[in-house]
């Protein structure tokens, strides 16, 4: 018998790629990865945009782009946002 493993990889489950300033919403992932580490936000450019570390809450600043990125254990993924 032949068995594969796939690499561990994080898949966004809720998100979009732009947003008004002022407005929230709240992004998701699932990770599939073999460790039950949980996912932790982030946002490359705090001054158009923060994300909650723990909840993936993102609160939109001013006009600009900025990178989302989400991990868990050692996989990691982003998803490009801009803020008009």
């Amino acid at each position: 018998m032949k068995l594969t493993v796939k690499k561990p990889y994080i898949k966004f489950t809720r998100s979009i790629k732009t947003v008004k300033v002022g407005k929230t919403f709240n992004f998701d992932a699932k990770s599939y990865d073999s460790v039950s580490d949980k996912l932790e936000w982030f946002s490359t450019n705090t001054d158009v945009a923060t994300i909650d570390y723990e909840t993936g809450l993102l609160k939109a600043h001013k006009k600009g782009t900025t990178t989302v990125v989400v991990t868990c254990g050692k996989s990691i993924k982003t998803l490009k946002l801009v803020v008009k």
